[in-house]
C-alpha cells in the first residue's frame, strides 16, 4: 500500500494517475519540461482551450504533489513563474 496526499493507493499505476491524471496535467508537465520556467500567462497561452479557473486549479493541484513549484518573482504587480521540481521531472 503506497500512501500519498493523504490517500491510499494499491497499485504505482493509481498513484501516476492520480498526480499527472486529468486533460491538462500531462499537458502543463511537458510544457514546463520542453520551455523550462513559465508564467502563467504563458503556459495558459501555450495551452488553448483551457479556462484560467481549470488552470489554477491543476496548478495548484500539482504544486501540492510537488510535481511543481511556484516562485514569487514580485509583489507588485505580482509575478509569478512555474517550473518542474526534481520529482515532476
Amino acid at each position: 500500500m503506497i500512501e500519498l496526499n493523504n490517500r491510499k493507493y494499491t497499485c504505482p499505476v493509481d498513484v501516476t494517475l492520480g498526480l499527472i491524471g486529468g486533460k491538462w496535467k500531462i499537458l502543463i508537465l511537458s510544457h514546463l519540461h520542453q520551455f523550462g520556467d513559465r508564467s502563467f500567462s504563458q503556459i495558459r497561452d501555450n495551452l488553448p482551450g483551457v479556462s484560467e479557473k481549470m488552470l489554477i486549479q491543476q496548478l495548484k493541484e500539482m504544486c501540492v504533489s510537488n510535481l511543481v513549484e511556484k516562485k514569487i518573482l514580485s509583489a507588485k504587480p505580482y509575478r509569478v513563474e512555474y517550473f518542474l521540481t526534481d520529482f515532476g521531472r
